[in-house]
């Protein structure tokens, strides 16, 4: 009844610095990290000062790349108020028992429906899907979400992705979809505001998820990442049309993030927003989809938030 996320996420940061939790971790520490091990994932070296893959162009928006947005959008409760206001509330997957929980010991699971699913607001694929209650171990499921809303099991701590540095860790708490034949989700890349590809996950819980890739056009682009493919005939979705409106609304503001929608019963339910899917180190295969993708992913500016800087703004220099 657990389900975790695809990419895989050891702990990067040196123990004598995760047992503190610096606010500022050094430059050299996260690049030595990432670089080893994204040559051990994809088997190329990282060219951080000219990248041109989009698994490397991944790697640089996690250490030069500060948008405070990204942060609520990656909260898995915070992001829903921007969905509200951006696209509409009619498209958000409904809360269930107090919707959004401080600590597990929280969790009232008597109070809860026979189906729901249990997700940590500061992370991805960390997540917990019961289909029937009365199979579901209490005291086990609370150790479970404890151990996951421990610090060390931040994405940041883990994998240096920025985004998530800044939330506070809370369990929401929200409906069980379900479809027949299972449930089929969406994965939009949103490349500064325009979808680029679609991403077709199925056989989620049923058997060895696939992945199907598909432009907007629904031609079939001929690669794998990670999971492989169906290798079946797949229908676009009937509101395809409008998964990518709604997308190329959500993803207006960011030079790339993925989101993730469902359509069940004709209904469009948002899922989430992921600015750094399988972590940059998700070899593609054959390579060149990577320079592909990568030629499609423009970066910004570098852009940084000092904590002692906006110290220093809000008590005012001194001399």
């Amino acid at each position: 009844m657990t389900s975790k996320g695809e990419a895989d996420t050891d702990m990067l940061v040196p123990k004598k610095v995760r047992n503190i939790y610096p606010r500022i971790i050094s430059s050299k520490i996260k690049l030595d990290s990432i670089s080893k091990r994204f040559k051990k994932k994809t088997g190329y070296d990282l060219n951080i000062e000219n990248p041109q893959t989009f698994n490397e162009k991944i790697q640089w928006l996690k250490l030069y790349y500060r948008n405070r947005l990204m942060t609520r959008c990656s909260d898995k409760f915070a992001v829903r108020l921007y969905v509200e206001k951006t696209i509409g509330k009619e498209y958000l997957i409904e809360l269930v028992g107090k919707g959004v929980y401080n600590s597990a010991a929280e969790l009232d699971f008597e109070t809860l429906p026979n189906k729901f699913v249990l997700k940590v607001t500061d992370g991805w694929g960390a997540n917990i899907i019961c289909s029937d209650k009365s199979k579901l171990d209490y005291d086990e499921t609370r150790g479970i979400l404890t151990e996951w809303l421990n610090k060390g099991n931040s994405h940041y701590y883990r994998n240096f992705e920025w985004a998530y540095k800044n939330i506070k860790p809370r369990i929401i708490c929200e409906s069980f979809l379900e479809q027949e034949g299972g449930l089929v989700d969406y994965k939009l890349w949103c490349f500064r505001g325009k979808v680029q590809l679609i991403q077709v996950c199925s056989d989620r819980g049923i058997d060895e998820q696939k992945n199907d890739y598909f432009d907007t056009d629904w031609q079939r682009l001929d690669f794998k990442r990670k999971s492989p493919n169906s290798n079946k005939s797949i229908a676009p979705p009937g509101s395809l049309k409008l998964m990518i409106d709604i997308s190329e609304k959500l993803s207006a503001e960011f030079p790339f993030v993925r989101i993730d929608l469902y359509e069940i019963d004709e209904k469009i339910r948002f899922g989430e927003m992921t600015f750094y899917p399988a972590n940059g180190i998700s070899p593609f295969e054959p390579p060149e989809w990577d320079e592909k993708f990568g030629e499609m992913l423009q970066l910004p500016k570098k852009s940084f938030v000092f904590p002692f800087e906006l110290n220093k703004r809000k008590l005012g220099s001194r001399k």
